[in-house]
């Protein structure tokens, strides 16, 4: 798909999201506040996610090399 879209439009830039469910090494809840010890305070797993880069982005290049 990304060699007939260039091949017709030229692709100059690309922009890759991936989103993940969280998984079983995540924590729910960040724990208990320090303060009051009540875990109302604390974060859910998806409030805790980290934005983080991805290897599929660096390998859009090597399947497409004009794309590199």
């Amino acid at each position: 798909l990304s060699r007939v879209i260039h091949d017709k439009y030229v692709i100059t830039e690309d922009l890759a999201i991936a989103v993940h469910l969280p998984t079983s090494t995540w924590r729910p809840v960040d724990g208990p506040s320090q303060i009051s010890q009540e875990l109302r305070g604390s974060r859910t797993t998806s409030d805790s996610t980290i934005p983080t880069s991805a290897g599929a982005t660096k390998v859009v290049g090597k399947v497409f090399a004009p794309l590199n």
